[in-house]
């Protein structure tokens, strides 16, 4: 999984990148593409709807950048860790609010009347139920990250309220092309990105669990 070089089957795998960066161009392919395709099962939102983003990690903060592009508005970012709420204010977010802050949750509900959209790059068990209660009637919860967990769920509540949840995995080649397209173009705010040697890898991946990576860490060959 860390190698210097692929092998790919065909040439439509390939996506030009331009003048970019290799180490913000890589990014796309990764959490770029998943964020993107997430925040397309969002569309439409109207003007005045309320976007939420749940996680201020990489894909999340991926997430953040691109909504402007994707669907025209400012997110509302949910971030346990107040480390992170800068990052996610330079990369688009209108606000940032720490979800286990009954207060900061209930300033927002009657502030936004709830979320139109809201998606859980995060995927555990905690942060799924949140993203679901803060959805307004008729609101979309897309379920992005695989941390885990088991949520009880009223049943008797989704017709009532008329949810939708989905899940969204990683994006199509279609959707690749179209982030290039809008990277190359110059219409995504940089990501955070720290580079460290290959070799450097078990350090970088303890330092991914130990919570000290801010954005996304890049291994150069």
């Amino acid at each position: 999984g860390f190698a210097d070089h692929v092998l790919v089957p065909h040439p439509r795998y390939l996506f030009d990148y331009g003048v970019l960066a290799q180490e913000q161009a890589c990014t796309y392919a990764c959490s770029g593409l998943t964020a993107w395709a997430a925040l397309k099962k969002c569309a439409p939102l109207r003007p005045g709807d309320t976007l939420l983003i749940i996680g201020a990690g990489g894909v999340g903060l991926s997430g953040v950048r691109m909504a402007a592009s994707a669907l025209g508005v400012q997110p509302v970012v949910a971030e346990i860790d107040h480390g992170k709420w800068d990052l996610a204010r330079e990369a688009g977010a209108a606000h940032c609010l720490d979800p286990t802050d009954a207060t900061a949750t209930k300033a927002f509900m009657k502030a936004s009347g709830g979320a139109a959209a809201a998606i859980d790059f995060v995927g555990a068990a905690a942060t799924f139920s949140f993203g679901l209660q803060a959805l307004r009637k008729g609101g979309k919860l897309v379920c992005v990250g695989l941390f885990g967990g088991v949520t009880p769920v009223m049943t008797a509540t989704l017709p009532l309220r008329a949810v939708t949840i989905t899940g969204s995995y990683v994006g199509s080649l279609a959707e690749m092309a179209e982030v290039m397209a809008l990277a190359r173009q110059g219409g995504l705010p940089a990501l955070p990105v720290n580079t460290r040697p290959l070799a450097d890898v078990n350090d970088a991946l303890q330092a991914l669990r130990s919570g000290q990576v801010r954005g996304r860490t890049v291994l150069k060959p």
